[in-house]
C-alpha cells in the first residue's frame, strides 16, 4: 500500500509512487526527500491556521449579523417593572428607540412621552404595558365625568343647605 504524498506545488494529494504530479506536472521524485515532507507538514499546518482563521471570521460576521438583525427587530425593554431585559418587536425595522427604560419613560408626562419616544410608547402599549390611546381617552373621560358629577351633587347640596338657611330666616 503506497503512502499518499502531497504536491508542495499545487497540494494535491496522489500516491507516492507517481514521479509527476497528475495536477501540476511539477516533478515529485526530488520532492520525496525528507525536506520535502517537512515542507508538506508546514503547508498542512498553514492550511489548518488558515482554516481556523476562516472560521473564526465566519463565526464573527455570523454573530454580528445576528446581533444586527436582533437589535433591528426587536425593543430591549428593561426597567423596574419587568424582571429583566425583555424583547419587544418592532412594528419595522430600525434601530431608534432600540433600548426602553420603562422607569424614565413613565416618569415622563404622556404627551411628552409620546413626542420623545413614539415608537417605545407604540410598542409598550402593544404589549399591553401601557393603556392604548383609546383606553386612556375612555379612562379620562370617565374620570372627568365622575368629577362632573360629584361636582354636581355638591353644588345641588350647598344649594339645598343655602335654601334652608334662607326659609329659616324668613
Amino acid at each position: 500500500m503506497e503512502t499518499q504524498f502531497c504536491c508542495p506545488k499545487c497540494s494535491h494529494e496522489q500516491d507516492s509512487q507517481f514521479d509527476i504530479c497528475p495536477s501540476c506536472s511539477v516533478v515529485l521524485s526530488k520532492l520525496k526527500s525528507s525536506a520535502a515532507r517537512m515542507t508538506h507538514r508546514k503547508q498542512l499546518a498553514n492550511q489548518r491556521k488558515n482554516f481556523k482563521r476562516q472560521m473564526l471570521l465566519t463565526l464573527s460576521i455570523s454573530a454580528a449579523a445576528f446581533v444586527f438583525l436582533l437589535l433591528g427587530n426587536f425593543h430591549v425593554v428593561r426597567g423596574s417593572a419587568y424582571g429583566g431585559p425583555t424583547l419587544l418587536p418592532k412594528s419595522t425595522f430600525g434601530f431608534s428607540e432600540t433600548f426602553i427604560n420603562t422607569d424614565a419613560l413613565t416618569g415622563l408626562p404622556y404627551i411628552a412621552a409620546t413626542t420623545r419616544y413614539p415608537l417605545s410608547v407604540k410598542a409598550l402599549q402593544n404589549s399591553g404595558f401601557l393603556e392604548t390611546d383609546a383606553a386612556r381617552e375612555a379612562r379620562i373621560k370617565n374620570e372627568i365625568n365622575m368629577e362632573y358629577q360629584q361636582v354636581m351633587r355638591e353644588s345641588r347640596e350647598e344649594y339645598e343647605r343655602m335654601l334652608r338657611d334662607y326659609e329659616m330666616r324668613h
